[in-house]
């Protein structure tokens, strides 16, 4: 899902598991996304 407003643009991942989540946003930092502009959620389980 893609959200874009005043040039900004959002972007939502769901992930099975933890590491698919993290390999997910080192990919975003080796792509140039800085990291402050990367966010997430976990769920407890």
């Amino acid at each position: 899902m893609q959200n874009e407003s005043a040039g900004r643009k959002t972007v939502l991942g769901l992930f099975a598991d933890r590491g698919a989540a993290e390999n997910a946003i080192l990919e975003l930092l080796r792509a140039g996304i800085p990291e402050e502009s990367i966010g997430f959620e976990m769920r407890h389980s």
